[in-house]
């Protein structure tokens, strides 16, 4: 498998890379500034592109089984414009797989963190919902991963994913186990055409 990882050069990134190395898997990381991706694993090839730029991303993404998009933005929220491009430049090539990172709490809108998200994120919960619809309008094989609050933590192996899940609270999972559900994903498909959720079960 081979694999184009959008956005590579982020915290979230660079730990799909890693977990694609680690299983064998081929990766072209697409990145805005390739001074940003020398700490990504050996072998991986660099490209640097706009996420945004569609010429450049079909390029990139010919001859590769599947995308995922984990660039996003926080004071600049971009997640929605490089999805679009990506499915643009998918449908252009004939990919057909894609993950691609959204938030949880911010398209579902049940429970108490999707309302903080609404009232404190209001950029980024728009930007997830373009995204979102997005990707349900594309007609690839797609997946959106609905993480809670991203943190450094190690892997834990206890990842658990549904669909129209609520949890309780402000739930954390580490980048480290989404990368790792994220490549589950991409070897053993079990939620195509479907955003769920992942969480770390206290």
């Amino acid at each position: 498998m081979r694999i184009v990882v959008v956005g590579a050069a982020g915290k979230s990134g660079r730990q799909v890379v890693t977990e694609a190395v680690q299983r064998g898997i081929g990766v072209t990381a697409y990145v805005r500034s390739a001074a940003r991706a020398e700490a990504l694993p050996a072998g991986v090839t660099i490209l640097e592109g706009d996420g945004r730029d569609i010429a450049a991303l079909k390029a990139a993404i010919a001859g590769h089984d599947a995308v995922v998009v984990t660039a996003g933005g926080r004071k600049e929220p971009v997640s929605g414009e490089i999805t679009q491009a990506v499915i643009a430049a998918m449908q252009a090539t004939g990919v057909k797989r894609l993950i691609a990172y959204s938030a949880y709490g911010a398209v579902d809108g049940r429970g108490f963190y999707a309302w903080i998200m609404r009232s404190a994120a209001g950029k980024i919960v728009a930007d997830k919902v373009q995204q979102e619809r997005a990707l349900a309008a594309s007609g690839l094989d797609w997946t959106a991963v609905r993480p809670g609050v991203l943190t450094d933590g190690p892997t834990t192996g206890k990842v658990a994913a549904a669909v129209d899940l609520v949890l309780p609270g402000f739930p954390q999972i580490s980048r480290s186990d989404v990368a790792a559900f994220t490549i589950d994903e991409l070897q053993s498909p079990r939620f195509i055409g479907k955003a769920v959720v992942v969480h770390v079960p206290r």
